[in-house]
């Protein structure tokens, strides 16, 4: 009887001790989270190359450019295309800054192909 209520003891302790081990952290979606800095700029303006610095807010807001839809023009010259709510909130953004040329913002968001979809953009 002792045997056996000492092997229960260990077994019980162990199965407590194992309980109280950590769980290793796993990756969540949001790992795939990207940051894009850059030039705002409709996609019209950008494929007849205008200079995303010299790119006005005006040009930005005018209804082909806001139809054409937006994008960040990186550093390194690429142009990444903004989703349905990113061209929402560019739009929403260009309306309210008081910037009239270097449109300088940062989106988040994830990347889905070549489109940036879009969480915030400031």
């Amino acid at each position: 009887m002792k045997k056996t209520l000492l092997v229960i003891s260990a077994l019980a302790l162990a199965v407590c001790a194992f309980a109280a081990v950590p769980t290793p952290a796993v990756p969540t979606p949001d790992d795939k989270t990207v940051t894009v800095a850059g030039i705002l700029m409709d996609k019209s303006c950008s494929d007849m190359k205008m200079d995303a610095k010299g790119h006005d807010r005006e040009c930005g807001l005018m209804p082909d450019c806001v139809k054409s839809g937006y994008g960040i023009v990186t550093t390194d010259g690429k142009f990444v295309l903004l989703d349905a709510k990113g061209n929402k909130d560019a739009q929403a953004w260009l309306k309210a800054t008081k910037l009239k040329t270097n449109l300088q913002v940062t989106a988040t968001g994830t990347m889905d192909k070549d489109v940036l979809k879009v969480a915030t953009l400031k």
